[in-house]
């Protein structure tokens, strides 16, 4: 079992609010992963930035996340995960935002966890493993 990580941690790392080394740490020797669609949304954050400075360090910073991880795709394994969750989850009149349950489908698909900032969401998913990583969030003084 491995853990997948949520974009919403990597924009706290980013934006230098996030003890990444602390939390990683708190995981023991469980493998990190990233999937596809999380690198999608840091990608489109780099392409939205206001500078070309600021474009450029968030490239940066994505490049780093597919060299330093194994990246988990969305191909058809993931899909038939993903559209029973959607289902499930639609049946029972919940919802999950588009992009999560892609990632939860991903998760759950490879019978890994979600580390987030974002567990009232992801919590809604059945049978999904959440990481709550709001403690290592870096609060301002």
């Amino acid at each position: 079992m491995g853990v997948v990580v949520d974009s919403s941690v990597f924009v706290a790392v980013q934006r230098r609010r996030f003890d990444w080394r602390a939390f990683a740490g708190s995981l023991g020797s469980e493998e990190l992963f990233v999937t596809t669609i999380t690198l999608s949304e840091m990608l489109h954050g780099a392409h939205r930035a206001q500078t070309g400075e600021q474009r450029e360090k968030r490239l940066r910073f994505a490049d780093r996340l597919e060299r330093d991880y194994r990246v988990l795709p969305f191909a058809v394994r993931e899909a038939r995960t993903h559209a029973a969750l959607a289902a499930e989850l639609q049946m029972r009149g919940e919802t999950v935002g588009a992009h999560d349950l892609l990632i939860a489908g991903i998760a759950l698909c490879h019978g890994h966890r979600v580390a987030t900032l974002n567990v009232r969401e992801f919590s809604r998913v059945p049978g999904l493993g959440v990481v709550d990583a709001s403690g290592f969030v870096i609060r301002e003084p």
